[in-house]
């Protein structure tokens, strides 16, 4: 009997053990900035930047008129106005993009959004295709640097995407701009270095109109980006990150943060379920590690979650000790909280300085207990259909 319960304390153990090195390796991995060098060619080719938007009418023509101002040779933008209720369309034609509308009451969801921008497209395809929701805006010459990319090294290209704020800002809004930081740029270094792959975050991708045109776009996934880079991967499409590309978005307010993230990690608790695994088992029968770094990365849930169960494991592993059995399995776990609190540390005196305030850091535990409701949603309420999260207001928490 005590040999079982050993097996099953280590076991439980395990679950935070793998995960937990997982993300210390990929964060070592990501502290420098990634060396990235591409061939140009001689012309720029033909590109489209396909643009999903519902009822972004107080945005969008601030957005077209930015994104036109610095659009390579070559390349036009194309809105895709779908089920829009106010002047979207109108107002995207009148800063000067080509618009197509949409209208599917019972298809909503930025994939079918984007099935449809590359149906209107097929009588004339461009070369390359560049993904940006509507809230996003490119930094200079980041459009060129990412169809660059995928026309020099072949393969799908996400750009760095970071959330920008005001300094007067929630703490909340602060801490989860740092949390998106750490999950877009620092994890997607460590993908990058450890198995040549990233993930697609949702702006700011560029795909050749091959990729593009066989990828499966059209569902309602709350996590269309995810999904359709594990599915360009399994067919042998690695996304690649390219860092010198910036795309960023204004943060939602406090409010509308609480449904963005549900939204977000509900989806990926959903794809980690469903995928880690079985990417784990192709990478180890294949021997790609693209894949297995994949399933790898895939079994790490998000920052705030991963340290309520490894402390939760650690807290049971403390009992068991004082029980008598084996501290071995405590002790690996508390050295790796340790190790990632350092981690995290190091990544926000580097670069985390600009996304949330020192002074905001003191409301760690409160936002660890602002996520609660999030997770126990998971039990009662799991969401499952995809939906527009507003940004750029005003902060009123």
């Amino acid at each position: 009997m005590t040999a079982i319960v050993a097996l099953l304390l280590w076991f439980c153990a395990l679950c935070a053990i793998i995960p937990l090195t997982v993300i210390l390796i990929e964060l070592s991995a990501g502290l420098m900035p990634l060396k990235q060098v591409f061939q140009n060619a001689a012309e720029h080719p033909q590109t489209v930047i396909l643009m999903p938007a519902h009822n972004e009418a107080s945005i969008i023509s601030d957005t077209v008129q930015k994104v036109q101002n610095g659009l390579p040779p070559q390349s036009r933008l194309l809105v895709v106005a779908d089920n829009c209720s106010d002047d979207t369309a109108r107002l995207a034609r009148d800063a000067g993009a080509a618009v197509v509308e949409r209208n599917s009451v019972m298809l909503r969801g930025k994939g079918y959004a984007l099935a449809f921008g590359r149906d209107s497209l097929v009588s004339d395809p461009p070369n390359y295709i560049v993904i940006l929701d509507a809230d996003c805006l490119p930094a200079l010459n980041s459009i060129e640097h990412l169809v660059r990319a995928a026309q020099g090294s072949g393969r799908p290209v996400q750009a760095r995407y970071c959330f920008t704020a005001p300094s007067s800002a929630s703490p909340v809004v602060q801490i989860s701009n740092f949390a998106f930081y750490v999950k877009n740029v620092v994890r997607q270094r460590g993908m990058s270095r450890m198995g040549d792959v990233c993930l697609l975050t949702g702006a700011g991708m560029a795909l050749s109109w091959n990729q593009f045109r066989v990828a499966a776009v059209a569902s309602g996934a709350i996590v269309e980006d995810l999904a359709m880079g594990l599915d360009l991967m399994k067919a042998g499409h690695r996304p690649l990150f390219l860092e010198s590309a910036l795309i960023t978005s204004d943060s939602a307010t406090a409010k509308d943060t609480v449904g963005q993230r549900q939204r977000w990690e509900h989806g990926y608790l959903s794809t980690m379920s469903s995928e880690a695994l079985p990417c784990i088992a192709q990478g180890l029968v294949t021997m790609d590690r693209a894949l297995l770094w994949t399933g790898l990365h895939l079994l790490v849930p998000p920052l705030a979650l991963l340290v309520m169960i490894s402390s939760t494991i650690a807290l049971l592993q403390a009992v068991a000790m004082m029980l008598g059995h084996s501290a071995t399995p405590f002790l690996i776990i508390v050295a790796q909280l340790i190790l990632l609190m350092l981690l995290l540390a190091v990544v926000w005196f580097r670069d985390g300085k600009a996304y949330v305030q020192a002074s905001a850091l003191a409301r760690l535990p409160l936002y660890m207990l602002w996520k609660v409701p999030i997770y126990l949603r998971l039990l009662t309420n799991r969401q499952r259909e995809w939906n527009r999260t507003p940004r750029g207001g005003k902060d009123d928490s």
